[in-house]
C-alpha cells in the first residue's frame, strides 16, 4: 500500500511530466485538486477556465475516480491538459497517466490472500508499495490538445494510445 511520502514523489513526477510536455506557463497554473475537489466538481469546467489553468494534476483519491468522467469532460473541453494517476483516464481519453503498475496491484492482493488463508495474521502483514510505475500517453488526446509530446517523453513511456 503507498504511503502519503510514495504519493508525494508521484505528484512530484507527475507534475514535472505535465510541464515536460505543456507550455511553459504551466508551472505558474497548476491546480492540486484536493480538499477543494468537492466544491469545484459540479462546476469544474468553469472553475478551471476562472483560475486560468494551464494544467491539471488529478490526485488519487476516489472521488477524483468516481468523477473520472466529468474531469476527463472538462479537461478535453477546455483543452486543458492533464496527468492522472491510473491507467484508466489515459485509456478512457486522458493526457497521459503516470500510475503504479497494474500487475503489481494484482500480485500483491494475491500474496496477501495467500498468507492469510494460510494463517498469517493481517495485522503482522508489511506494508508494500509500488516499486514500477507506468507512464501512458494517449497521442489523440494530444492531438486535441494541439500539443506535440516531445520524443524522449514518448521514448519513456510504457504504452503509447494512437
Amino acid at each position: 500500500m503507498p504511503t502519503s511520502e510514495d504519493y508525494k514523489q508521484m505528484a512530484n513526477r507527475s507534475a514535472q511530466l505535465a510541464i515536460a510536455c505543456s507550455a511553459p506557463s504551466v508551472a505558474q497554473a497548476l491546480l492540486a485538486l484536493g480538499l477543494e475537489y468537492m466544491a469545484l466538481a459540479a462546476r469544474l469546467g468553469a472553475a478551471l477556465v476562472e483560475r486560468n489553468v494551464g494544467a491539471l494534476i488529478v490526485g488519487l483519491f476516489p472521488l477524483a475516480w468516481t468523477n473520472r468522467h466529468k474531469i476527463l469532460e472538462a479537461a478535453a473541453k477546455h483543452k486543458i491538459p492533464a496527468i492522472y494517476p491510473e491507467v484508466a483516464f489515459a485509456s478512457d481519453g486522458g493526457l497521459m497517466s503516470y500510475a503504479a503498475g497494474r500487475a503489481i496491484y494484482r500480485k500483491v492482493a494475491v500474496d496477501y490472500v495467500g498468507k492469510i488463508l494460510g494463517g498469517a495474521n493481517p495485522a503482522d502483514l508489511p506494508i508494500q508499495r509500488p516499486t514500477t510505475f507506468e507512464l501512458v500517453i494517449n497521442l489523440k488526446a494530444a492531438k486535441a490538445l494541439d500539443l506535440e509530446v516531445p520524443l524522449t517523453l514518448l521514448a519513456i513511456a510504457d504504452e503509447v494510445i494512437e
